[in-house]
């Protein structure tokens, strides 16, 4: 075939979208992977400072503020991965505002 010829740039253009979509399904098994719960205790001085930063009691203005972060988290996570499916985008931001992403 020669270099131009429709099949081939057809074959390049199908080429090329494979291995897009190899690279996000890699990704997002990377992603799955790091989120995966492990059983690992978190530094008692970590866990002691982030509990006293924590209200006792939620408020209006604490629960409006963690609703702004939920947004913010979850609109990062949309632009850079933009093909997550809505389940995972909650769960990705759940995870990472639990381990202090805010």
């Amino acid at each position: 075939f020669p270099r131009n010829s429709r099949e081939v740039v057809l074959a390049y253009q199908d080429g090329l979208e494979q291995v897009e979509q190899m690279e996000y399904y890699q990704r997002m098994a990377k992603m799955k992977h790091y989120a995966a719960p492990r059983n690992i205790e978190p530094n008692p001085a970590l866990r002691a400072s982030a509990m006293a930063k924590q209200p006792s009691t939620p408020t209006e203005k604490n629960t409006k503020n963690h609703s702004s972060i939920h947004q913010n988290v979850s609109k990062w996570l949309v632009l850079n991965l933009p093909h997550l499916h809505a389940d995972d985008v909650e769960e990705y931001t759940r995870c990472l505002i639990d381990d202090g992403f805010d």
